[in-house]
Protein backbone atom coordinates (compact mmCIF):
# COMPACT_ATOMS: atom_id res chain seq x y z
CA UNK A 1 0.00 0.00 0.00
CA UNK A 2 1.42 3.37 -0.95
CA UNK A 3 0.24 6.78 0.80
CA UNK A 4 0.83 9.92 -0.40
CA UNK A 5 -0.21 12.56 1.19
CA UNK A 6 -1.62 15.10 -1.34
CA UNK A 7 -0.51 18.72 -2.28
CA UNK A 8 -2.57 21.60 -3.96
CA UNK A 9 0.23 21.66 -6.60
CA UNK A 10 0.06 18.25 -7.39
CA UNK A 11 -3.91 18.36 -7.90
CA UNK A 12 -3.41 21.18 -10.69
CA UNK A 13 -1.76 18.72 -12.93
CA UNK A 14 -4.55 16.55 -14.07
CA UNK A 15 -2.49 14.29 -16.41
CA UNK A 16 -1.00 11.92 -14.42
CA UNK A 17 -3.83 11.20 -13.16
CA UNK A 18 -5.72 10.59 -15.99
CA UNK A 19 -3.12 8.57 -16.52
CA UNK A 20 -3.16 6.55 -13.37
CA UNK A 21 -6.52 5.80 -13.76
CA UNK A 22 -6.69 4.51 -17.23
CA UNK A 23 -3.91 2.19 -15.12
CA UNK A 24 -6.56 0.91 -13.00
CA UNK A 25 -5.00 3.13 -9.92
CA UNK A 26 -7.13 3.54 -7.04
CA UNK A 27 -6.88 6.52 -4.46
CA UNK A 28 -7.91 6.13 -1.10
CA UNK A 29 -9.78 8.78 0.43
CA UNK A 30 -9.32 8.86 4.40
CA UNK A 31 -12.02 10.62 6.41
CA UNK A 32 -10.81 10.21 10.11
CA UNK A 33 -9.29 13.38 9.60
CA UNK A 34 -12.20 15.38 8.36
CA UNK A 35 -13.81 14.31 11.87
CA UNK A 36 -10.98 14.76 14.38
CA UNK A 37 -10.14 18.27 13.71
CA UNK A 38 -12.25 21.84 12.09
CA UNK A 39 -8.84 22.71 10.56
CA UNK A 40 -8.23 19.27 9.14
CA UNK A 41 -11.74 18.58 7.89
CA UNK A 42 -11.04 21.86 5.52
CA UNK A 43 -8.35 20.54 4.13
CA UNK A 44 -9.57 16.58 3.81
CA UNK A 45 -12.80 18.30 2.28
CA UNK A 46 -10.83 20.56 0.22
CA UNK A 47 -8.22 18.00 -1.41
CA UNK A 48 -10.99 15.10 -1.83
CA UNK A 49 -13.07 17.69 -3.45
CA UNK A 50 -10.34 18.51 -5.95
CA UNK A 51 -8.84 15.21 -6.60
CA UNK A 52 -12.70 13.98 -7.63
CA UNK A 53 -12.89 16.88 -9.78
CA UNK A 54 -10.03 15.60 -11.73
CA UNK A 55 -11.15 11.63 -11.28
CA UNK A 56 -14.79 12.46 -11.72
CA UNK A 57 -15.52 10.04 -8.88
CA UNK A 58 -13.85 6.64 -10.66
CA UNK A 59 -11.15 4.92 -8.75
CA UNK A 60 -12.16 6.41 -5.25
CA UNK A 61 -11.62 4.03 -2.12
CA UNK A 62 -13.08 5.80 1.64
CA UNK A 63 -11.82 4.39 4.07
CA UNK A 64 -10.97 5.33 8.07
CA UNK A 65 -7.51 5.23 8.75
CA UNK A 66 -8.52 5.36 12.44
CA UNK A 67 -6.60 5.21 15.30
CA UNK A 68 -9.09 4.59 18.20
CA UNK A 69 -12.31 2.01 17.71
CA UNK A 70 -14.59 5.39 17.90
CA UNK A 71 -13.40 6.60 14.82
CA UNK A 72 -15.53 4.08 12.37
CA UNK A 73 -18.41 4.95 11.21
CA UNK A 74 -20.54 2.28 9.61
CA UNK A 75 -20.45 1.72 5.37
CA UNK A 76 -23.80 4.02 4.91
CA UNK A 77 -22.37 6.93 6.94
CA UNK A 78 -18.94 6.45 4.99
CA UNK A 79 -20.96 6.62 1.59
CA UNK A 80 -22.74 10.02 2.97
CA UNK A 81 -19.00 11.23 3.86
CA UNK A 82 -18.18 10.91 0.16
CA UNK A 83 -21.15 12.71 -0.79
CA UNK A 84 -19.61 15.34 1.34
CA UNK A 85 -15.87 15.10 -0.70
CA UNK A 86 -18.12 15.35 -3.36
CA UNK A 87 -19.04 11.60 -4.80
CA UNK A 88 -22.55 10.94 -6.32
CA UNK A 89 -24.61 8.77 -3.97
CA UNK A 90 -23.69 5.40 -6.88
CA UNK A 91 -19.98 6.46 -6.81
CA UNK A 92 -20.17 6.39 -2.42
CA UNK A 93 -21.39 3.23 -2.41
CA UNK A 94 -19.15 1.96 -4.71
CA UNK A 95 -15.99 4.00 -3.01
CA UNK A 96 -17.17 1.85 0.41
CA UNK A 97 -18.49 -1.59 -1.53
CA UNK A 98 -17.42 -2.24 -4.86
CA UNK A 99 -13.89 -0.44 -5.80
CA UNK A 100 -12.69 -1.34 -1.90
CA UNK A 101 -13.62 -5.15 -2.86
CA UNK A 102 -11.88 -4.68 -6.66
CA UNK A 103 -8.82 -3.25 -4.49
CA UNK A 104 -8.81 -6.04 -1.98
CA UNK A 105 -9.05 -9.07 -5.06
CA UNK A 106 -6.26 -6.99 -6.87
CA UNK A 107 -3.81 -7.35 -4.18
CA UNK A 108 -4.76 -11.18 -3.83
CA UNK A 109 -4.48 -11.70 -7.08
CA UNK A 110 -1.01 -9.99 -6.85
CA UNK A 111 0.20 -13.28 -4.76
CA UNK A 112 -1.20 -16.02 -7.09
CA UNK A 113 0.57 -17.24 -10.76
CA UNK A 114 -1.45 -14.87 -13.08
CA UNK A 115 -4.19 -15.11 -11.27
CA UNK A 116 -4.95 -18.93 -11.09
CA UNK A 117 -2.95 -20.58 -8.60
CA UNK A 118 -2.57 -19.76 -4.96
CA UNK A 119 -0.23 -21.58 -3.06
CA UNK A 120 -0.51 -21.90 0.43
CA UNK A 121 1.82 -23.84 2.71
CA UNK A 122 0.09 -26.39 5.00
CA UNK A 123 1.10 -26.49 8.82
CA UNK A 124 2.77 -29.77 10.02
CA UNK A 125 0.93 -31.50 12.47
CA UNK A 126 3.22 -31.62 15.79
CA UNK A 127 4.68 -35.36 16.30
CA UNK A 128 3.34 -35.42 19.79
CA UNK A 129 0.04 -36.21 18.25
CA UNK A 130 1.38 -38.64 15.73
CA UNK A 131 2.77 -40.58 18.09
CA UNK A 132 -0.65 -40.77 19.73
CA UNK A 133 -2.60 -41.21 17.06
CA UNK A 134 -0.84 -44.47 16.40
CA UNK A 135 -0.88 -45.28 19.57
CA UNK A 136 -4.34 -44.95 19.65
CA UNK A 137 -4.41 -47.39 16.23
CA UNK A 138 -2.95 -50.36 17.51
CA UNK A 139 -5.74 -50.26 20.74
CA UNK A 140 -8.44 -50.07 18.07
CA UNK A 141 -6.88 -53.27 16.63
CA UNK A 142 -6.36 -55.18 19.87
CA UNK A 143 -10.05 -54.77 20.02
CA UNK A 144 -11.05 -56.48 16.54
CA UNK A 145 -9.28 -58.94 17.84
CA UNK A 146 -10.85 -59.52 20.86
CA UNK A 147 -14.20 -59.66 18.60
CA UNK A 148 -12.93 -61.81 16.48
CA UNK A 149 -12.50 -64.61 19.22
CA UNK A 150 -15.66 -64.07 20.84
CA UNK A 151 -17.44 -65.96 17.26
Amino acid sequence: EIVKPITPAELFSSLPLVQAIERGVYFELLYVPAIKDSTMRRYTISNAYNLLQICRGKNIVLSSGAEKPIQLRGPYDVANIGWLFGLSGSNGKAAVSTNTRAVLLHGEARKTACGVVYTVKKPQPPEEEEENDDDDDDDDDDDDDDDDDDD
